[in-house]
C-alpha cells in the first residue's frame, strides 16, 4: 500500500527545496526570472495554501515589478532600497504596468521618493496580504485610506452638491472617493 509521508518529511522538503531555488536565484539570476516568469504564479498560490505553512520559505523566492524598475526585484531587494524614513511597503494592482501607472495615487507615493510594488497577477495581492508584513514592513495598498504618509493634508470640497475628501501634497490634489 502507498504510504503519506509524515508532516515532518514534507516540512523538511519544502524547506530544501526553497534553499536550493534560493541559491540557483543567486548564482543566475536571468535562469531564476526566466523560471519565475513560468511558475511565479504558483509560488504565491503556495504562500496561502496549507493555511500560509510554507510562506516563510517561499517569501524570498517572490518577485515582482515595480515603479523604478521593469524587472524583476525580490522583496528583500525593494525593502534594502527603501529610503529610510520609509515606514511601509507600498503596492498597487491592476491589469497592466501602464494602467497602473495611470492613477493619481501612484503620484502621491512615488512623488515621496517610494517604489511601488506593481501587482499584476490575480494572485499577487492575495499572497501580499496573507503574508501581513515583509522585515516588519507592513504592506500599504496606495488605494487605502492610511497609507502613513503623515504630512498629507485632507480637505473637504463640495462639488455639484457631492462632499469630497481631496488629499493635498507638495500643492498636488488627489481625489478620495
Amino acid at each position: 500500500t502507498l504510504h503519506t509521508p509524515p508532516q515532518e518529511f514534507k516540512d523538511a522538503a519544502a524547506v530544501r527545496a526553497g534553499a536550493v531555488w534560493q541559491a540557483r536565484m543567486k548564482l543566475d539570476r536571468e535562469k531564476y526570472e526566466a523560471f519565475f516568469s513560468e511558475f511565479g504564479s504558483q509560488l504565491k498560490y503556495g504562500v496561502y495554501s496549507d493555511y500560509g505553512m510554507h510562506k516563510d520559505v517561499l517569501v524570498d523566492l517572490l518577485m515582482f515589478h515595480t515603479s523604478e524598475k521593469d524587472k524583476y526585484v525580490t522583496l528583500k531587494e525593494y525593502t534594502d532600497a527603501m529610503p529610510s524614513e520609509q515606514k511601509a511597503i507600498y503596492y498597487a494592482a491592476g491589469e497592466s504596468r501602464e494602467k497602473i501607472e495611470l492613477l493619481p495615487q501612484v503620484d502621491a507615493v512615488k512623488s515621496r521618493g517610494y517604489e511601488i510594488l506593481y501587482l499584476t497577477d490575480d494572485v499577487d495581492e492575495f499572497a501580499l496580504r496573507f503574508m501581513n508584513a515583509y522585515n516588519d514592513k507592513e504592506y500599504r495598498n496606495v488605494y487605502g485610506d492610511d497609507l502613513g504618509l503623515e504630512d498629507d493634508e485632507i480637505i473637504e470640497m463640495e462639488l455639484h452638491g457631492w462632499l469630497f475628501q481631496v488629499e493635498v501634497f507638495e500643492e498636488k490634489r488627489i481625489l478620495k472617493v
